[in-house]
């Protein structure tokens, strides 16, 4: 594979990434499989775009700790996270400079 190739691979992939704005879809399948109280569960079905709904899922997987169970919660976090992250490169990446 050429140097072009392996950039545009790894540009494509970075992409992806960069504009997750929710937990997937298996992960939020077994979330409401659990004991969780279904109103609480909105805020699965929107996008995690500004920093008042990252915090608001976040708040939502703490208070439900317990109830997510092997392994769900850490792998809601490193989802809830992978969000967050994308979310920073975003607004650092949109920013505009100042002069």
């Amino acid at each position: 594979m050429d140097k072009f190739e392996i950039l545009k691979s790894n540009t494509i992939q970075y992409t992806i990434e960069m504009n997750k704005t929710r937990i997937s879809e298996d992960i939020i399948k077994e979330i409401k499989q659990s004991k969780i109280d279904s109103k609480k569960l909105k805020i699965l079905n929107i996008d995690s775009d500004n920093k008042k709904n990252l915090k608001e899922l976040k708040q939502l997987l703490d208070e439900n700790k317990k109830l997510l169970k092997n392994g769900l919660y850490d792998y809601c976090l490193e989802e809830n996270r992978e969000i967050k992250d994308g979310l920073v490169l975003k607004n650092n990446f949109f920013k505009t400079p100042s002069h």
